[in-house]
């Protein structure tokens, strides 16, 4: 992301190496792989938090995905889920970085 604040910061030189990598994630298309990433990732984290509760809800006594007691048992497991999606979705973010800085 380019700003007016990097007028002040940097140099004319850095400021041609900053923009010369934004325009590089334009090329690549980046910002269509980083949406359907996400996307795939928020689907999938939901698709194995819903099979994960279905299967668990009646062996911590709840009455099925849709009691509510069950509530902090879907909040454990997308944040368990988030927090192993996030190591590969910044790997990604690392590699498009790289690409576009060569």
């Amino acid at each position: 992301m380019i700003g007016d604040t990097i007028l002040g910061k940097y140099s004319h030189d850095e400021i041609e190496v900053i923009v010369a990598h934004e325009l590089s994630h334009n090329v690549h298309r980046d910002i269509v792989k980083l949406i359907a990433l996400q996307a795939a990732a928020i689907m999938s984290g939901f698709y194995l938090t819903h099979l994960i509760v279905k299967f668990s809800a009646h062996h911590f006594g709840f009455n099925g995905i849709s009691d509510v007691a069950a509530f902090p048992l879907l909040a454990i497991t997308l944040g368990g889920l988030s927090i192993l999606m996030v190591p590969l979705t910044c790997a990604f973010t690392r590699y498009i970085g790289s690409a576009a800085d060569e």
